[in-house]
């Protein structure tokens, strides 16, 4: 087996140029970062959202809007997010009317049908938390990468300084 790197192809053979821009490429394209607009976090929300997720709606907007992540584009998925908690409260209620277990066709118990509903209410709960930012984990995350960018920007600024001092 031969040892070291191994060997650079030429140009021809190559299938790419590197990490390099080709002439011609330049710069890319800026990134606009979009404010926050402090009057999202006292959106109202939708007429038709019953009286738990509204609240549910409120509360979240006023934390996302505590820690800067709110964005307009988010108010849909807080909505559905808000929809699920609307589902898996109902659901939770009639498990709580009826039991975990109820008569099935043929007199047997069998498991709550709405213990389904509730599962699945939990599960779209959790996955629009983790992409809302909602959960422990997800604040976590965004945290580190808010450091994160902090650090590589620092980073910069420093490197900066010192060729200007150069």
């Amino acid at each position: 087996m031969p040892r070291g790197s191994a060997p650079t192809p030429s140009p021809e053979k190559a299938h790419s140029r590197g990490h390099r821009a080709a002439p011609g490429q330049g710069k890319s394209p800026s990134v606009e970062v979009v404010p926050v607009r402090d009057e999202l976090a006292h959106s109202e929300p939708p007429v038709d959202l019953p009286a738990v997720a509204a609240d549910a709606f409120s509360a979240i907007l006023s934390d996302m809007a505590a820690l800067r992540t709110l964005r307009e584009v988010d108010l849909p998925l807080v909505t559905a997010f808000c929809e699920a908690v609307y589902v898996h409260h109902e659901a939770s209620a009639v498990i709580h009317k009826h039991g975990v277990l109820v008569k099935g066709a043929q007199g047997q118990p069998v498991p709550n049908p709405m213990l389904r509903v509730q599962k699945d209410a939990a599960a779209t709960m959790r996955t629009l938390a983790d992409v809302l930012g909602l959960n422990p984990m997800a604040r976590i995350r965004g945290n580190l990468m808010e450091v994160s960018g902090q650090s590589l920007a620092l980073g910069i600024r420093d490197r900066l300084l010192a060729r200007i001092d150069k």
